[in-house]
């Protein structure tokens, strides 16, 4: 086997895994070449292209800092430049002008090994289980789980921060969501609910994602009307 791209979907629970094989023959779903043919929306005119894009292999796992810095497979956000990715050190956003107007609840970075990837806002501390992006050219999204006071998201949601790897620099991402317009954040550990999360508007991995970037899924609500894909979590 030459090359494996692995998806990690959600907490390392949900899995969608392309297999090149040293003889370049594919191995996996053809679902996404509905649109990436010449045919097709994309007007791919290489019916394999999709496979290389960003829509196909964009997301990786963070389990630990293994692949800090490592383009495509880990953090690589270092505003600073000091070779450290961001969460590493500690960040504080407050420092970006971005992020000022938010204060004290401005998000938090941080990472150790006992806890891995973790932003805080106010006093609500969410887990990185998912990067997205990270190129070296482009920008870099994090999807959360989130702890509640019903137990952990089965969902993974998008982070309000995103790192653009070309600038070197941190912006919102539909900060909207996680703040009022107060600047106030607006989910309190100690009342969030599961059921909160379904209504919250928040961007999320299973409802709005995984269409476009995994292939093959049945995504289903769960009883608290949380969008799950393959319904196999925890």
């Amino acid at each position: 086997m030459k090359k494996v791209l692995t998806v990690l979907l959600t907490l390392g629970l949900l899995v969608a895994t392309t297999t090149i094989q040293a003889q370049k023959t594919y191995v996996g779903t053809e679902t996404c070449l509905g649109c990436h043919n010449p045919n097709g929306p994309s007007g791919a005119s290489d019916k394999t292209s999709w496979r290389t894009t960003k829509h196909a292999n964009g997301f990786s796992y963070v389990k630990d800092d293994s692949y800090s810095m490592t383009k495509q497979q880990g953090m690589v956000c270092d505003a600073d430049g000091n070779g450290k990715d961001d969460f590493v050190d500690g960040l504080d956003l407050v420092t970006s002008p971005n992020f000022s107007k938010y204060g004290t609840n401005a998000p938090k970075l941080a990472y150790s090994a006992a806890d891995g990837y973790t932003i805080t806002i106010g006093n609500l501390t969410v887990t990185v289980k998912l990067t997205y992006g990270g190129t070296g050219n482009w920008k870099q999204r994090y999807a959360v789980q989130i702890p509640t006071t019903d137990g952990n998201s089965k969902n993974l949601y998008i982070s309000p921060i995103q790192y653009n790897d070309k600038t070197k620099e941190w912006v919102t991402y539909k900060a909207g969501n996680w703040y009022d317009s107060n600047n106030q954040p607006k989910w309190d550990a100690t009342t969030i609910k599961l059921a909160d999360l379904a209504n919250s508007g928040i961007h999320n991995l299973d409802g709005g994602c995984v269409g476009c970037h995994a292939t093959s899924l049945e995504v289903q609500k769960a009883s608290d009307g949380e969008w799950v894909a393959n319904s196999k979590f925890q």
